[in-house]
């Protein structure tokens, strides 16, 4: 990042259009859960760690896409599906404000 207004601005649009967007994703998270629960369980993944998994690949999204210009020399990794039983991420509801 170039400077601290860039770094506010950044981080300020993440957190705008991820609020925003998770309100679209959660609840195709929630639906997509239903098919994929049985297939989870078998391998120990709870609810909490697939939701926390969509958001942290949602928020590699908006830094790979929108914010792109300011993440030129590090590129966010995605977190692959192999990975989801170690997500200790969480959404919270002060995430959805």
């Amino acid at each position: 990042m170039a400077n601290s207004k860039s770094g506010f601005f950044s981080g300020f649009v993440l957190l705008t259009v991820r609020g925003v967007l998770l309100w679209v994703v959660l609840p195709l998270g929630c639906a997509a859960w239903v098919l994929v629960a049985p297939w989870l369980h078998k391998r120990g993944i709870k609810f909490g760690q697939f939701l926390g998994w969509i958001d942290i690949n949602l928020i590699v999204l908006v830094q790979r896409s929108l914010l792109r210009p300011f993440y030129r020399k590090v590129t966010p990794p995605w977190v692959p599906a192999t990975e989801m039983s170690g997500v200790k991420h969480r959404v919270g509801m002060i995430d959805l404000y």
